[in-house]
Formats: C-alpha cells, sequence, structure tokens
C-alpha cells in the first residue's frame, strides 16, 4: 500500500517536467502593440511583378521589399501594430525577427530555399520566423537576372493561414470590398510552425495580364509562371497602321471592300510586317501594336484581334481556300491561323533563336490544324464559349435591332422596337443601357410582347 504514493509522485514530476519543455509561441504583436522587425535582404531580389514609378513615369520590377511592405501593411490593418523594415544589415541582435525572402540572416541560420518552382516556405528558427520563396537564377526564361518567385505567395499564404484574412476579391475603388480583415490585437505563431507548398499548375493567370495594381491581385489570384511563360491575348489591334500605305493587307470583306481593324492573314506584306514591329520593340524604336500581349524576353505572342472569327475574316482566294467550314465551330479558321503562325515562328527561328512563339488557340481557331507545328512554337488553349463574354454571333449588336437613342433630358418616353427572332433561338438578350456616355438613365414598364404573324392574323 505504501508504493502506489511514490509511483504517483514520480508520474506527476514526469507530466509537469513535459509541460515546462513545451515551447512558448513566438508573438509577433502583444496587445495591439508590434514586438517584431520585418527583416529583409540588403539588396532585395526582383519579384515577377511590376509596379508603376510615378518619379521615372514607367514600370519598374517588384522586390522583396514591396512583399515586406504588403505584410506590414496588413497586420498593421488586423492589429494596429505597423512591425518596422530593416535590411539584414540593421537586423536588432535581441528582438523577434520576422524575415521577408532570403537574406544575410537567412544565411546565417541556414535557413533552406524551397527549391520547386514559385515555392515558399514558412518556418520558425532561433530568433523568430521566416517567410521564404523559391529564387530563380539568373538567365532562366531568358530572364537576365535572380527572380523571387515564392516569397510574396508566402506572406499571402502566411496572411490566410496564420492572420486569418481571406482575400475573395480586389475591387480597385473599394479596396475593402471582397476582403475578410480579421481583428487580431495579438498575433502569435507556435513555436514549430512549418509550412511548405509549390503550386501545381506551372501557369495561371486571370483573364488579363494587365490588371493592375498587380500585388494587390496576386492576394486573390496567386497567378504565376514557374516556366517563365507568360498568358497571352489579342495582340493584333494595332494592324490598321499599316492600312493607309499598304490597303491590300486589309482583310478583304464580302462586300468586296477592306476592313478598317482585321488584316488578311496570308498576305505576305502582313507577316513582314510582324516581323518588323516585333524588331522595332525589341529595339526599343517603338511601342508594341497589340492590345493585350507584348513581346517578353522567351515568348512572342500571336492573336487575332477580339471577334476576329466571327466579324473580321478575310475573303480573298488565298484566305477563302484555307477556310474548313465542315471542322465546325471551333476549327474552321484553324489552316489560317495556324499558317501564319508557322510563317512567324520560321522568321523568329532565324532572327531571334532564344525565343518561342505562342499562339492562342480560341474561338474558330481552337483545333489543331492539318499539319505540324514547329518546334518553336508554343500553343496556350483558350477554351472558352463566347457566350460568357457575349460574341455569339446572334449576340452581336445588330443597328437594325436598336430603338432610337435619347441624348440630353427628357421626359418619360415611350420606346419601342419589333423583331423578329432568328430561328431555333429561345432566348432574346434585352439591353438597356446609357452609351458610351455619362449621365442617368431610368427604365420601367419594360414588356415582351408576342405579335402574331400576318397570316395568323
Amino acid at each position: 500500500m505504501h508504493i502506489k504514493l511514490p509511483m504517483a509522485l514520480v508520474g506527476c514530476l514526469f507530466a509537469l517536467a513535459g509541460a515546462a519543455l513545451e515551447a512558448a509561441p513566438i508573438t509577433l504583436v502583444k496587445n495591439g502593440k508590434p514586438t517584431a522587425t520585418i527583416v529583409v535582404a540588403d539588396e532585395p531580389t526582383a519579384l515577377p511583378l511590376t509596379k508603376r514609378d510615378p518619379e521615372a513615369r514607367k514600370s519598374v520590377s517588384m522586390t522583396q521589399m514591396d512583399a515586406a511592405e504588403e505584410l506590414q501593411a496588413l497586420i498593421e490593418k488586423a492589429s494596429g501594430a505597423r512591425l518596422e523594415i530593416v535590411p539584414a544589415a540593421e537586423a536588432p541582435p535581441e528582438i523577434t525577427l520576422l524575415l521577408v525572402g532570403r537574406s544575410a540572416v537567412s544565411k546565417q541560420y541556414q535557413l533552406a530555399l524551397p527549391t520547386k518552382p514559385e515555392g515558399l516556405r514558412i518556418v520558425t528558427f532561433a530568433r523568430g520566423l521566416a517567410i521564404l520563396g523559391e529564387v530563380a537564377a539568373a538567365g532562366t526564361a531568358n530572364i537576365p537576372h535572380e527572380l523571387d518567385r515564392g516569397t510574396l505567395h508566402g506572406v499571402h499564404e502566411f496572411l490566410e493561414r496564420i492572420v486569418g484574412y481571406r482575400f475573395f476579391i480586389h475591387i480597385p475603388n473599394d479596396p475593402d470590398f471582397g476582403i475578410v480583415t480579421p481583428v487580431v490585437k495579438t498575433l502569435t505563431v507556435p513555436a514549430d510552425y512549418q509550412l511548405e507548398l509549390a503550386p501545381d499548375f506551372p501557369f495561371r493567370a486571370v483573364a488579363f495580364p494587365n490588371y493592375h495594381p498587380q500585388r494587390d491581385w496576386m492576394r486573390v489570384t496567386r497567378e504565376g509562371a514557374g516556366t517563365g511563360f507568360r498568358g497571352i491575348n489579342h495582340s493584333d489591334s494595332g494592324f490598321r497602321r499599316y492600312f493607309k500605305d499598304h490597303p491590300d493587307w486589309a482583310a478583304l470583306k464580302v462586300d468586296g471592300t477592306r476592313d478598317p481593324v482585321y488584316p488578311c492573314y496570308s498576305h505576305p506584306g502582313v507577316l513582314a510586317a510582324r516581323v518588323q514591329a516585333t524588331q522595332e520593340f525589341y529595339d526599343g524604336k517603338t511601342p508594341w501594336f497589340g492590345a493585350h500581349s507584348k513581346p517578353g524576353p522567351k515568348w512572342i505572342p500571336f492573336e487575332p484581334t477580339d471577334i476576329w472569327d466571327l466579324k473580321g475574316l478575310c475573303w480573298c482566294e488565298r484566305c477563302e481556300s484555307r477556310y474548313q467550314p465542315e471542322r465546325g465551330r471551333f476549327g474552321k479558321q484553324s489552316n489560317l491561323v495556324f499558317r501564319h503562325g508557322v510563317e512567324y515562328a520560321a522568321e523568329i527561328a532565324k532572327r531571334w533563336p532564344d525565343k518561342r512563339l505562342c499562339l492562342l488557340a480560341y474561338e474558330g481557331h481552337m483545333l489543331p490544324p492539318d499539319f505540324d507545328i514547329p518546334d518553336n512554337m508554343d500553343v496556350q488553349v483558350c477554351m472558352m464559349w463566347s457566350t460568357t463574354m457575349g460574341k455569339e454571333p446572334y449576340l452581336q449588336i445588330d443597328k437594325k435591332l436598336q430603338s432610337r437613342s435619347l441624348t440630353g433630358d427628357t421626359d418619360w418616353t415611350w420606346l419601342e422596337i419589333q423583331f423578329e427572332p432568328p430561328p431555333g433561338r429561345s432566348f432574346a438578350l434585352i439591353g438597356l443601357a446609357v452609351d458610351g456616355r455619362k449621365g442617368t438613365a431610368w427604365f420601367d414598364d419594360i414588356e415582351l410582347v408576342e405579335i402574331p404573324r400576318k397570316e395568323e392574323r
């Protein structure tokens, strides 16, 4: 009966010892006051994003400092505490450190960087917490300098997983809309916290690569390109500048007139003009003539101007001979577009052998052509049914199906229009809008009334 008591006492001693050995969490903010300092490299590495420099009046590369400022601003927004940002050479010897990206301090503590493309690593260490990203070597994707492709992803993962943010959408005019901002007066991280992630998809992009500011959109989209490839979009909107001197380069319409926007993709002059424009762009002589995509360090884009497949086709003998209506909606123009792409790729191989052509397979040229494509051509497939953008042929605006317009200040005015739906259509899209002008309009008493055919009356 005397043996049980000592054993119970020993058990309590071990339990107390175990509790005493459990490490305390790392505290970054306490009661709304900063208890840590953000550390960046003395010479921050570039990120794969750009921002507008108002003084230089041009776009410049973002760096790890931008990632640190993003972290600083959003921690302050959630907690009220503004953590100071210092270069590694000025890291304080006592206070907790929050490292953002590779620096002399991360090297001092032998904190390994993630190696997978765009990978991130969040890990605690003796002095605090490190948010690290994969750094692509100089020369990757023809970019002459190193590129930190993971740290900003790490910052956003930290903000969501540890701080408690949720980023659903970015509205430039109302940046708080679409963001769930937590209230965190004390911010701690478990002492043994570790997270290592890398994207499963090597290319991720939103609809347009010109959403700005890019860093704000990155919170939501986490877009990126571990391969260095950048998404492409319509690249040909500026061809019209050649048509005054070369009217035969413009697409020939069914009525025999020339189109003011779309080129003839079988004309040798159009190919020559494209090659010349590419050379002048790389030489810094002229800006690119495309709407959304421009040549980069490794990829050169090609995609006709929007809605080309529906209203920009050329009906010269050369182009018409390459159309294949029997291939259906997504393949009837493939041979024409891809043939032009193959010819362009051949010029790229001769003039810029370190670069590649990227062609967008979209709408009437989504299916592959009847011939092989060259080794220096990549194809990005856009499997979007254009109904989502109102591009179906029967959704195109027909001036005959518009009511008369109203301008200025008017009282309530009755407007009406009669139309006959195309065969086989089961719905009508009715638009009520202020067309391209500032002002306010009110609509009321909207009716859709079936009118009997004359033979049915």
